[in-house]
């Protein structure tokens, strides 16, 4: 090898960073963790439709045990409601009504009239298709042009439900039910009608007998919804929220929080169905329904549950639905391991970089940390520590495969379950956890925990250089401080108080810095260990804060609702690189491998970017930086070269040409690939005469190719 090729290489391998402004970011979507929220269901003839938060529409062929995108059109809406005709399926959206005339493959804006309104419910009556919007009622006789049917009285009402029992048009409008008889030009209100409570009341008519489900309990009334009785507890909780009633054979069936119930005598007494594998945690539930034999439950973050056999036994699956899970600061790599944290889903683990995923310990749908929603993580060796939010604090000595409910030293919680655990992280000599109780620390890996002099304040997020940690705490009356620990986790002492600061997250670099994120105001940085704070510097818009931070040596990478920004001078300023995101879903989670950087999204799941489309190259043993075997030919290089590689599996395989100052000078190939050999042709082009460098990755592999050019 000549002697100045050697040279640039050793420089290349021994740099800790070699940064530089983002060249064409691109991110690319993993394969998980599963989970997606669904809000609807629709029955269209032998089509079942399901109205999903930010995914638009999904369609089913068989009553709901697979699933297949129906969105064109509609792709990146919130859906709350679907009801169809004989020529047209419609779709009440965050966005106003949607139509499609084939059935959901396609869709257009029907909104004339209430463009910008969240669409909650539909009826179709004398003519018209009635849509109950964030703003009062409407009504279509096109089903495109929308007029208003708010009689003066429903204006600036939420209208939840509307139902048509001739000749009544009965709606929830915030708490009360109204009626009218002319089509939404005046409307009515009987003192004597009951007061509405819950998140998603609903109706359903039998003739002119009307259920009205509310937040634990039925109404009812055999007049068409004039005149209603007394209300009928389903569940023997009351905060069991009703979230749909269906009919059949004449019984009617009730999906509630609490199970499933059912009543012989049309809601004037319930009895439970015995239910097995039927999920309960802290997500809500949006419908009950049924489509053919099946029963269905519309989850958030989980997706579909569905039962063949009347609510006894149920099945979860979400075959067809990509990814689209929650992702918030409970992402860290560890190893060659990707763990995350979701909402309502446990813990999930990859070891191929978001190729594939595995739930880690149990898959028990009665487990409290399976139906969690996890806020932190952090790994120890062999120990894992998972913090919920609302069941408390677990830990794993095996690497997950089972766990521990942690509660010694640890406070109960106001009321039912255990404390909100929302950061975890590590210094020389202690472990720490912020929860909405305070802070606290451990010194044997979290199997007991002791009392700081921040234990009764809401500690929101910590994180630690070494022996110094920083902690974010929120207070309810005055300013939001972060504190600071020098060797000593029992002892915090103030260095920052923020009046506006509403913190959401911290990160450090392992050195001299610390970040603090905010909901909606600025962030901030610390130079000096945590003794003094300023706000980051330009870049990120104003009012997005910062939901998440990952943090590479100087390299800062700040989630938000606007997306992913970075910066490769500690913050001194940023550029936005969101190129990739299908859609902007809100960034809740960053964490960084040896070769790319992860992003959490709110109901989108966890995306991917490699690290060298930043221009970071990070330092590297030769024996690990070659793992991936290559050929170039010719080299030195003329007029063209060609580069040969094998890969064993599907890899997202990228492919960077380095200038000599580690410059990047363009990206040669991004893309998934199968298992097999490949062969990319790189020409000299405008290249000039000199040392080059091209960076393969493939998965967890890569090599370095030194390339001459003549």
């Amino acid at each position: 090898m000549p002697a100045k090729l050697l040279q640039f290489t050793l420089l290349i391998a021994c740099l800790p960073a070699v940064s530089i402004q983002p060249v064409q970011a691109q991110w690319q979507k993993t394969a998980g963790p599963s989970g997606i929220n669904v809000k609807v269901f629709y029955q269209r003839s032998n089509n079942l439709f399901a109205g999903t938060s930010g995914n638009g529409v999904f369609r089913s062929a068989n009553n709901g045990a697979s699933w297949a995108a129906s969105n064109t059109g509609i792709a990146d809406k919130t859906v709350f409601a679907i009801i169809a005709n004989t020529t047209s399926v419609f779709a009440g959206t965050d966005n106003g009504v949607f139509r499609s005339s084939d059935n959901g493959t396609t869709w257009e804006a029907a909104n004339r009239g209430i463009e910008q309104k969240f669409v909650y419910s539909f009826v179709f009556a004398n003519g018209f298709l009635f849509a109950g919007t964030s703003g009062g009622l409407y009504k279509s006789a096109d089903g495109g042009n929308w007029t208003d049917a708010n009689g003066n009285a429903l204006t600036s009402s939420i209208i939840h439900d509307i139902i048509y029992t001739p000749p009544h048009l009965v709606a929830i409008a915030d708490n009360l039910v109204f009626y009218s008889d002319d089509n939404g030009d005046s409307w009515f209100y009987n003192p004597r009608s009951p007061f509405v409570l819950g998140a998603n009341p609903s109706f359903l008519a039998q003739h002119d007998s009307v259920l009205l489900a509310t937040a634990s309990g039925v109404f009812r009334s055999f007049d068409g919804g004039i005149n209603w009785g007394g209300f009928i507890q389903v569940t023997p909780s009351d905060q069991g929220n009703i979230i749909g009633l269906v009919q059949l054979n004449g019984r009617i069936i009730a999906g509630t929080r609490d199970g499933i119930f059912y009543s012989n005598n049309f809601g004037n007494s319930w009895k439970p169905i015995q239910a097995n594998n039927i999920r309960h945690g802290s997500w809500f539930v949006n419908d009950f329904y049924r489509s053919g034999k099946n029963f269905l439950l519309a989850y958030d973050e989980i997706g579909v549950g569905y039962s063949a056999d009347s609510g006894r036994n149920w099945n979860y699956t979400l075959q067809g639905f990509p990814p689209a899970a929650s992702i918030d600061n409970a992402m860290i790599f560890s190893g060659n391991s990707l763990l995350t944290g979701t909402h309502g889903d446990g813990v999930y683990k990859s070891s191929t970089a978001g190729n594939t995923w595995t739930k880690i310990g149990t898959t028990n749908n009665t487990d409290t940390l399976s139906n969690a929603n996890v806020y932190a993580l952090l790994k120890m060796n062999n120990i894992i520590l998972a913090g919920t939010c609302g069941t408390g604090l677990y830990r794993s000595a095996n690497n997950g495969a089972t766990w521990t409910h942690i509660t010694n030293g640890l406070p109960k919680q106001q009321g039912t379950g255990f404390l909100c655990v929302q950061s975890l992280a590590k210094t020389r000599n202690a472990v720490l956890v912020g929860t909405d109780q305070g802070l606290y620390y451990s010194l044997d890996s979290g199997l007991t925990w002791n009392t700081s002099n921040l234990s009764n304040k809401n500690t929101v997020a910590i994180a630690v250089n070494d022996s110094i940690a920083c902690a974010a705490i929120e207070n309810i009356i005055g300013a939001s401080s972060i504190y600071r620990s020098v060797n000593n986790p029992a002892s915090w002492n103030i260095v920052l108080q923020a009046s506006d600061a509403d913190w959401t997250s911290m990160a450090s670099d392992g050195r001299t810095h610390f970040y603090a994120g905010t909901l909606l105001t600025s962030n901030f940085v610390s130079n000096n260990n945590g003794q003094s704070w300023q706000t980051v510097g330009p870049g990120i818009p104003a009012g997005s804060g910062g939901f998440t931070i990952g943090v590479l040596s100087n390299n800062v990478f700040i989630g938000n609702a606007q997306g992913v920004f970075y910066s490769n001078n500690n913050g001194l300023s940023f550029s936005q690189a969101n190129t990739g995101f299908s859609n902007i879903h809100a960034v809740q989670g960053l964490t960084i491998s040896s070769t790319d950087v992860y992003a959490g999204l709110f109901e989108n799941s966890v995306w991917k970017r490699p690290l060298s489309d930043f221009g970071i190259v990070l330092q590297q043993e030769k024996n690990t930086v070659n793992n991936l075997p290559v050929t170039f030919m010719p080299n030195p290089m003329v007029t063209e070269g060609r580069l040969g590689y094998s890969i064993a599996s599907k890899e997202h395989v990228v492919i960077n040409l380095y200038g000599q100052n580690g410059n990047l000078i363009k990206q040669v190939k991004d893309e998934i690939q199968n298992a097999g050999s490949h062969t990319v042709i790189i020409n000299k082009g405008n290249l000039h005469t000199g040392n080059y460098l091209l960076l393969v990755l493939a998965g967890n592999k890569q090599a370095l190719v030194n390339i001459v050019v003549e």
